[in-house]
């Protein structure tokens, strides 16, 4: 393989992580089911990581819990404290959006506020986890050739994908065009 092959292997793998870093300001509310939500679509077989920051403030309490479209809940975390918390897990079998969910709850006596709120800080990375470490350990081969392997199967994903984009556009292109001809 050349030099060039690996390098275009490189770029293709840096091209399919997704990285999403966020700050808001959650207002507080005295009502402990009011979420402030964000999805966002993350691909089948990937790892997931982040970590979340808050502010400091009084007589409130911030929640996070991180759920797929199924309701399957990966991440519940009811108080989060002004120490940074992180978070990691891996997607399912199938490609969808998962959402980040966070409740910042005031504490009894308190009043809704529009002013009260608390800042917070949050990054989130996915990436595609392709590689059988099992396998790879059954074939003893050295860590640079499970590196390739490794790549060779992310490439494989990468390509998938873009078939799987082309499709839909394809379909997309025929349904306006269907659309055109009626107009």
């Amino acid at each position: 393989m050349s030099l060039n092959r690996y390098i275009t292997a490189a770029l293709l793998f840096l091209s399919s992580v997704s990285v999403a870093c966020l700050r808001l300001e959650l207002a507080a509310s005295t009502d402990p089911k009011f979420e402030r939500c964000i999805s966002s679509f993350i691909a089948a077989h990937s790892i997931v990581t982040g970590r979340l920051e808050v502010s400091s403030a009084y007589h409130m309490t911030t929640g996070v819990k991180i759920t797929d479209g199924a309701g399957n809940n990966y991440w519940p975390y009811p108080e989060l404290s002004t120490e940074p918390a992180r978070f990691s897990f891996k997607t399912v079998e199938k490609s969808g959006d998962y959402s980040i969910c966070f409740s910042n709850v005031l504490t009894d006596g308190y009043s809704n506020n529009p002013a009260i709120t608390r800042e917070v800080n949050f990054n989130v990375e996915s990436a595609p986890d392709l590689f059988d470490s099992e396998k790879a350990m059954d074939l003893k081969v050295r860590p640079l050739e499970r590196e390739f392997m490794r790549l060779e199967k992310t490439i494989a994903n990468i390509a998938s994908e873009m078939d799987n984009w082309v499709q839909a556009v394809i379909l997309l292109r025929d349904a306006n065009e269907a659309i055109n001809d009626r107009v």
